[in-house]
């Protein structure tokens, strides 16, 4: 049961390379150089296949049709109510029990430094109104960059919000208490003790939230008024010039290994999740996955937008195509 996954290899001439599997566009390995020339895995994951279907369902996905959460599992859209799968207590998490993270995409072409995946979302699929065609291209260039593209078009007005759900640790192993994380963001969203916006919009400043200058993950996540999250997992309001702008939203960088990631979007939010609630279970080459082992950086939409009328719209019109990128640039020092 070890190779039950269909996996796909890109790279560049550097040595630069990753694995994608079509189940859920899963990014199975992402292997970079640290600070003294050695190749890391900085994605957590798992050796036996079948761990990938049992435990963390969003390590590496593609999520969506929503990526994060809608809450009450409703929304309403040009006068009609949308009722959605409950799949967090009586709201709605990752499009769904069957979201995109837990489909078999297709390939579409996979020359040596690139591969698009398609997937078609019928519609009524986990509560969602209209037949949606989904492409994602994961593509690596020579300066250690993999760019994600992110398209989709409809045949009746829905909703979109897609990202890649990557679980980062740069060092390869170890929890990510070491790691430093910068944010260019001056807002983010507030949340009830359910985690779904309450539609307030909160300063930075003067609170532990404030990464415009980096800060050591440890200390963030280890402070009291993070106690019901147990760390991070909070909606980053990024400063963006406009949805056609690939703007800095982040930098994450592992003193351990030297290995700087930084991350650019046209996204308008960055949702943070330290890895609160990882499953104890081994990982690939005798590591173990756990509470804070890996980092997730994920570049979207704004969570709840459909039900937050000043919160920018994820609505997708048919005619209309969505566009989402992503690059996550990668260096040592």
């Amino acid at each position: 049961m070890k190779n039950i996954l269909e996996k796909f290899t890109i790279r560049n001439s550097k040595g630069f390379s990753a694995i994608v599997s079509p189940f859920g566009a899963k990014l199975i390995s992402l292997i970079v150089p640290d600070k003294n020339g050695f190749f890391r895995d900085v994605v957590i994951g798992f050796d036996q296949d079948e761990d990938y279907f049992l435990h963390d369902p969003y390590l590496n996905s593609v999520c969506g049709r929503f990526a994060g959460r809608i809450g009450k599992a409703k929304f309403n859209l040009n006068g009609q109510e949308y009722r959605l799968t409950q799949n967090a207590g009586e709201h709605q998490l990752h499009g769904g029990f069957q979201g995109f993270h837990n489909r078999f995409w297709k390939v579409e072409s996979h020359p040596e430094s690139s591969i698009t995946l398609s997937y078609f979302s019928e519609d009524g699929e986990e509560g969602f109104p209209g037949n949606l065609k989904v492409w994602v291209t994961y593509e690596m260039d020579e300066q250690n960059q993999i760019i994600t593209r992110f398209q989709a078009q409809t045949d009746q007005t829905t909703v979109v919000n897609l990202c890649q759900h990557a679980y980062f640790n740069l060092n390869g192993s170890g929890t990510i208490f070491d790691h430093q994380l910068q944010i260019e963001s001056d807002q983010y969203l507030l949340c009830d003790d359910q985690m779904i916006p309450t539609g307030v919009i909160k300063s930075v400043d003067q609170t532990i939230l404030d990464f415009r200058n980096s800060k050591r993950v440890k200390e963030v996540i280890e402070d009291p008024i993070l106690a019901v999250t147990q760390g991070l997992d909070h909606c980053f309001i990024i400063k963006n010039k406009g949805i056609s702008c690939i703007e800095r939203a982040s930098v994450l960088y592992a003193p351990e290994s030297g290995i700087r990631l930084e991350v650019f979007s046209n996204q308008k939010a960055l949702v943070v999740y330290s890895g609160n609630f990882i499953e104890d279970h081994p990982g690939k080459n005798g590591t173990m996955n756990g509470k804070h082992t890996a980092i997730c950086l994920e570049s979207q939409g704004f969570p709840d937008s459909p039900n937050h009328k000043h919160f920018p719209s994820s609505v997708l019109e048919p005619g209309e195509e969505y566009e989402s990128i992503i690059c996550w640039r990668f260096s040592a020092e």
